[in-house]
């Protein structure tokens, strides 16, 4: 071992990282075939997350030491951290063969093959690990997580029971079953779990937004503003939790639309201005015409609805003038995300990356319309947007402002976004002829309908209860009391079967004196799609507010069943809505609670005309623009085209203000 070496082992164990890797570089300079200085040196870079470095170095290790397992274990975790998951399994493997008792390189092998979609040798790899070391808590902790992924939720609670007793003041644990049990659909039991964890640990971010997120389903919307707002206050990622606390805003009838504004914009001042200022203009626009880089930033290309709305737009593309790359946040891809991996020209995957990397590599690839999707859901990314990486910034699929000045548009269409929409925007509002689109269903053909055996009108909800408030409640019991012998079902996955959210609905019964056998609560947990064919027994589905349907509303309608919603003023009311005005549907919106009522009860007295819009309601959803990608594609390309015309001639006239004289829509 040469001097230098020596010492840079000895700054390394005194924590002085900088230092360290400054002498392990000049121990590699004195000698280049060094493979414990390349080794620990790959090992300081791969913690600092500079991976394309520490993958260099950890490659040189293995180079010049061959036979050392832990070079070979090192690189496999450069590797799998950078996403190279086949080659990180072969290094994990080659760790292996020189050491098979090392169960840090089963550990690792089990999560690169976990990521790789390789669920059942994960599970082997797991096991293998445990049988090397007994009360290994990581292990326990990733096989569960294994298979709750294949849904075999109690063997995965077993595991992570397993963990928590070796880690009792661990919270990693207990948020693990608590998710599990939300799986399962057992939502009073999830947040009993959720709040365990949180006592163990208040600041544990995950348990917290989730256990928010199950009050709003519980219709506990100030309890759940209250947890998001302690995130945001002092939580360690503050402005995800204000993402997440614009959107519960939604479902909350009661919403102050000015106040949230106020917070988006606090949104901006806290989080992106600082960005603003470190950010560099893009050169001027010169070509209106030439082929377009086209980004979509989104963590949802999987089985999730912005997949399955935005998948027709990729079929139907126009390659020859639009360039298409994704940059994708996935964080369990599946069979959708390599469909989809297909339809475009270059695929990034950022899990993992920063924003400001991000960034930088969405400028590196000259994007020219950079596209967020979603922005407030999920773990989709907006503050990549402050980063200004694209000429041209657009939000799409989102129901809220960015809130973002660099936000340049937001796409919606002139049903969805009305002149008198009391929301207010950053972004200007562009509009398409219509906006919801999604691909014919594989489903079984629309029966006939359930009253022709039943004697009685059905009506029916499968939406999501976070969206089924005690006012919507209340005005679906004045329709079974405005429809004599009617019935209600409400079904969405087996939510519903939870003592706290059964109770909710019996409640609202007993308050209006309905008795309590008109409402069947349907709890069969299926697959997404098996569920179709239970629209077999509703004749007429009842759309929630503030926060309408929008999958729910388009699979009821391609079963043949009448959605009846009520349009409200914002952007989250008034989907369905936007859905039935381009079927010509306008009679099933109402405006008022009162209309609501009487547009349900008029559709269950038309016997021959309900009978007639559900056999023929598919074939008019197949027909209508919801159904048609290659007309939306063109549509869009269109706006695309426009806004990038707009942005040349704002180049070519040297004033921003000249902005407003060319039109978009």
């Amino acid at each position: 071992m040469t001097a230098r070496l020596e010492q840079a082992m000895a700054l390394h164990r005194a924590g002085r990282l900088a230092d360290a890797e400054r002498a392990y570089g000049q121990a590699l300079a004195e000698e280049s075939t060094n493979a414990t200085a390349a080794l620990l040196l790959s090992e300081i870079q791969r913690d600092a997350g500079r991976l394309d470095a520490a993958e260099q170095s950890a490659r040189r290790a293995v180079q010049h030491g061959s036979t050392n397992h832990l070079a070979h274990y090192n690189l496999g975790e450069v590797l799998r951290r950078r996403g190279k998951l086949e080659e990180a399994i072969a290094a994990f493997h080659a760790a292996l063969r020189l050491e098979p008792k090392l169960a840090e390189a089963q550990l690792n092998l089990g999560v690169a093959l976990q990521e790789a979609g390789r669920v059942d040798e994960a599970i082997a790899a797991y096991r293998a690990a445990l049988a090397l070391r007994a009360g290994y808590a990581e292990a326990h902790l990733n096989l569960g997580v294994a298979l709750q992924r294949l849904r075999r939720f109690d063997e995965a609670i077993r595991e992570y029971e397993a963990a928590a007793s070796l880690r009792p003041a661990d919270a990693t644990a207990i948020y693990s079953i608590a998710v599990a049990r939300f799986e399962q659909g057992e939502i009073d039991g999830a947040v009993e779990a959720y709040r365990r964890a949180l006592d163990l640990n208040p600041q544990h971010e995950n348990s917290r937004n989730n256990l928010a997120y199950m009050l709003q389903v519980l219709g506990r919307y100030a309890e759940a503003a209250s947890l998001y707002r302690r995130g945001v206050e002092g939580g360690p990622n503050p402005e995800t939790a204000a993402r997440y606390l614009s959107l519960a805003s939604l479902y909350d009838p009661g919403t102050d639309q000015t106040a949230r504004y106020r917070e988006q914009r606090g949104f901006e001042d806290r989080f992106a201005r600082p960005v603003y200022a470190r950010t560099t203009p893009h050169a001027a626009a010169k070509d209106p015409n030439r082929r377009l880089r086209i980004g979509y930033l989104t963590a949802d290309f999987k089985d999730h609805p912005v997949a399955r709305n935005v998948e027709p737009l990729l079929v139907h593309r126009n390659t020859r003038d639009f360039e298409v790359v994704v940059y994708a946040d996935i964080d369990e891809p599946d069979s959708t995300t390599e469909r989809l991996k297909r339809l475009v020209d270059l695929w990034r995957p950022i899990r993992g990356h920063d924003d400001e990397a991000v960034a930088r590599q969405i400028r590196a690839d000259a994007v020219d319309i950079l596209v967020v999707l979603a922005a407030h859901f999920d773990r989709n990314r907006p503050l990549v947007a402050a980063w200004r990486p694209a000429p041209v910034q657009i939000s799409f699929h989102d129901l809220l402002t960015s809130g973002l000045q660099v936000m340049d548009y937001f796409i919606a269409d002139r049903f969805l976004h009305t002149r008198r929409n009391p929301e207010s925007f950053t972004e200007r509002v562009l509009h398409l002829p219509s906006f919801y689109l999604h691909a014919p269903l594989e489903a079984p053909p629309p029966g006939p309908p359930p009253r022709a055996a039943n004697g009685f009108v059905t009506f029916g909800s499968f939406n999501n209860p976070a969206k089924v408030n005690d006012a919507v409640l209340e005005l679906w019991v004045r329709v079974l009391r405005e429809v004599p012998d009617s019935r209600l079902v409400v079904k969405f996955r087996n939510w519903f079967a939870a003592p706290s959210l059964r109770g909710r609905v019996d409640a609202a019964l007993k308050k209006a004196g309905v008795a309590p056998e008109r409402v069947q609560i349907d709890s069969a947990a299926e697959p997404r799609g098996s569920h179709l064919a239970r629209y077999a027994v509703i004749d007429i589905a009842l759309d929630p507010f503030p926060f309408s349907g929008s999958t729910t509303t388009f699979e009821a309608l391609w079963m043949g069943v009448p959605v009846v919603t009520l349009a409200g003023a914002t952007l989250a009311s008034r989907w369905s809505a936007s859905m039935l005005h381009a079927l010509k549907l306008d009679t099933l919106i109402a405006a008022t609670p009162d209309d609501y009522v009487a547009v349900a009860r008029n559709l269950a007295d038309d016997r021959d005309g309900l009978a007639r819009l559900r056999a023929g309601l598919r074939d008019r959803v197949a027909a209508s623009p919801l159904c048609n990608g290659r007309l939306r594609a063109r549509q869009l390309e269109r706006l695309y085209r426009a806004v990038w015309r707009r942005r040349c001639a704002e180049a070519a006239d040297g004033d921003p203000a000249s902005r407003g004289r060319h039109a978009l829509d």
